[in-house]
């Protein structure tokens, strides 16, 4: 068994802006329904950068066949808004970056299958880094390495002296008053032996001591998972196994080697755990016929068991492309599988004259195997896609998630892993991504079902 990080949250930093921009009045169209309608509920978007409300940001609300609802622009609490029936389109641009300039590339985001009453999110949060000193008691059941690793960013190796003894190290890691962390010896396979779980303050004091040496070890416990109904096809099978607290995710087990021979068998491998901890266990499968699919649970610290066939997703056998007649990004689908709730895309688009590049992400509800983007108006620029103008499709995602896309239509866009998506207690998500030509982090993708840490494995 191999121990990797495995991410369930991506942090992203905000590009060259000052936080501060100008309100500008734009005039309210009159395609859409009155705004004194009493049968329909606004729907709103409120931006923020680090909880702040960040105003001036352009806003597009559109119906359904790209007619202009309103044109608005954040306000000081970071929120704009329009009164418009079900079906349409929200569009912000640039909701994180300054306008470009000479080469600079601008950033659209937008909501598909609105509804009134929607309250849509868009947030993005900048870390400032920090360090600390972590010692660690020796641990005598054989174990040869010691990994902290916990919330705020924490991922580490603390090195016992050359001459034996207790291990200690530097700790980098975001600035936050609160966290939750975890040191683990491992054994010379990776396998969790011991750990100790301990909630600290004062990551924000740089020079900060945290000390591990006043408890002792607890014995990492065996977990059970059945996979049951694996497709003969699946060629690759591999599950994590992530504790995570109310301020994010804490450790990872990773093993794998599951195939069609384990089918209904108990894999019984060890995965440490505290009191209150939320496990979300993530199952990767590879088949030809079925590309790569995800599988995501999440409940408390029990035996897990999953049908593997039951819950995979119609899948993607081509695409996507962007068509600029139809306005559209298509993909093709086999027959068969469950049909996902919604799909997110995100492509890149230059054009030489003017110089001109941005990326474009979108979230829709699942309909078909194709996306419509709204016709935006051209006030700012004409974004539109046309034939001449270079454009590629970096990827796409399909998933399927209680309460269908209604129910994460809101954060679908900032959520920081698809854990976030939903709220219960317990939950289940399952979803399959194609990603080509992928260039930095791709925050556009899904925003955080993708991403630099996302959920490829990264060996020690």
């Amino acid at each position: 068994m191999h121990r990797v990080l495995l991410g369930l949250t991506v942090c992203f930093v905000a590009c060259g802006d000052d936080g501060n921009r100008h309100i500008v009045d734009a005039p309210l169209q009159t395609n859409g329904p009155s705004i004194d309608s009493p049968s329909l509920l606004p729907v709103t978007l409120t931006i923020t950068v680090n909880a702040m409300p960040y105003a001036g940001v352009h806003v597009y609300f559109q119906n359904t066949d790209s007619s202009v609802v309103a044109m608005a622009v954040t306000d000081v609490t970071g929120t704009a808004s329009a009164v418009m029936a079900a079906g349409g389109y929200v569009t912000a641009v640039n909701p994180f970056t300054t306008p470009p300039f000479f080469g600079g590339q601008d950033e659209l985001d937008t909501f598909a299958g609105v509804k009134p009453g929607d309250h849509l999110v868009l947030h993005q949060d900048t870390f400032t880094q920090t360090s600390f000193t972590a010692n660690a008691p020796f641990d005598p059941n054989n174990a040869t390495t010691y990994h902290l690793e916990g919330t705020c960013g924490v991922n580490a190796v603390l090195t016992p002296p050359a001459t034996g003894g207790p291990p200690t190290g530097t700790v980098f890691s975001n600035t936050c008053a609160t966290a939750d962390l975890m040191v683990v010896a491992e054994n010379i396979n990776g396998d969790p032996i011991d750990y100790i779980f301990k909630k600290v303050t004062g990551l924000d004091i740089s020079g900060a001591t945290v000390d591990f040496t006043q408890g002792g070890y607890t014995a990492s416990t065996t977990r059970a998972f059945t996979f049951n109904n694996i497709p003969l096809g699946v060629t690759q099978l591999t599950v994590s196994d992530t504790s995570v607290s109310s301020l994010g995710e804490v450790y990872t087990t990773q093993f794998g080697g599951v195939t069609y021979a384990n089918a209904g068998v108990p894999q019984n491998f060890k995965a440490p755990t505290f009191a209150g901890a939320v496990h979300v266990v993530r199952s990767d499968v590879v088949a030809q016929a079925l590309g790569r699919q995800h599988l995501l649970d999440w409940g408390p610290y029990a035996p897990y068991t999953v049908d593997v066939a039951s819950r995979l997703l119609t899948s993607i056998s081509q695409g996507p492309a962007f068509d600029p007649a139809s306005h559209t990004i298509a993909w093709v689908e086999m027959a068969g599988g469950v049909t996902p709730d919604f799909a997110l895309s995100s492509l890149f688009a230059n054009r030489t004259n003017p110089a001109r590049s941005w990326r474009w992400t979108i979230a829709a509800p699942r309909a078909g195997t194709s996306i419509a983007l709204p016709v935006l108006p051209t006030d700012i620029f004409d974004f539109n896609i046309a034939a001449g103008d270079n454009v590629l499709v970096s990827g796409l995602i399909t998933a399927k998630v209680p309460g269908g896309y209604d129910a994460v239509r809101a954060n679908v866009l900032t959520a920081n892993g698809p854990n976030e998506l939903v709220h219960d207690a317990t939950g289940a998500i399952t979803y399959q991504d194609l990603r080509l030509n992928l260039t930095r982090v791709e925050r556009g993708i899904a925003r955080g079902f993708t991403g630099s840490r996302d959920y490829t494995p990264r060996r020690r």
